[in-house]
């Protein structure tokens, strides 16, 4: 991916475990809901985040372990394995089923 490609926008369904306060910082996402497997992205490069209106709710009214539709890089996504095409081998998800 070169080019005005790896800056194109693209959808990915994640899991957000933790998110870091304010503006800056990261969230904790994995594609299966597994935070053993989860990884940071930060905050900066979401462009878009559609959230599922369910989630547990932390201390300062945060929601923790929710479904969230991510819009984000092409490159950002690839390079953490959140697209469907380049996730970790053996991963379970919600893009159809485990690879490997």
């Amino acid at each position: 991916m070169t080019g005005p490609e790896k800056d194109q926008p693209v959808d990915v369904e994640v899991f957000v475990h933790r998110i870091t306060m304010g503006d800056r910082g990261g969230m904790l996402v994995s594609v299966d809901g597994d935070e053993a497997r989860a990884l940071w992205i930060p905050k900066s490069q979401v462009i878009d985040e559609d959230r599922d209106s369910t989630g547990i709710a932390e201390r300062g009214g945060r929601l923790t372990d929710y479904r969230a539709l991510l819009t984000v890089p092409a490159w950002l996504a690839q390079e953490k394995g959140l697209d469907g095409e380049h996730r970790a081998p053996g991963t379970d998800d919600l893009f159809g089923g485990g690879h490997g």
